[in-house]
């Protein structure tokens, strides 16, 4: 018998996600690496959460590029897909809607993708579990 995905991993908790740019139609972007600070609340197989942006380049976010993220999303069998959307306290406005996709490496540890439909960016994501 094997065990889903969904119901061996519990994703409940804190999690520091980082992303790569790899593509954008924005030069400026490409190679930019941007953190989060993600809480998620996990339902069986359904994923709700929030977070924050808080480093760009290694540096804490300037205040104008702090932004907020609310979340949804699912653990498959084999993987992880989250939607997302980010959205500016100085630009209230302005979304930013995207996806990401995680394929877990261990109960502490996810690697895979990202997308988001600001200047058609995309690139690397990985989750790591903050203990503590």
């Amino acid at each position: 018998m094997t065990t889903k995905l969904s119901e061996a991993l519990d994703l409940t908790g804190t999690w520091r996600v980082a992303h790569r740019v790899t593509a954008s139609q924005r030069p400026d972007f490409l190679g930019l690496d941007v953190e989060f600070r993600i809480t998620f609340v996990q339902d069986g197989g359904q994923l709700a959460g929030e977070g924050e942006k808080f480093l760009v380049d290694r540096e804490p976010a300037d205040p104008r590029e702090v932004s907020h993220l609310e979340i949804t999303g699912w653990v498959h069998e084999t993987d992880v897909q989250i939607s997302l959307m980010e959205r500016s306290p100085l630009s209230p406005e302005r979304t930013i809607v995207g996806a990401i996709s995680w394929k877990p490496v261990d109960a502490n540890r996810m690697i895979g993708s990202f997308r988001v439909n600001l200047a058609e960016t995309s690139g690397l994501s990985e989750a790591v579990r903050q203990t503590g």
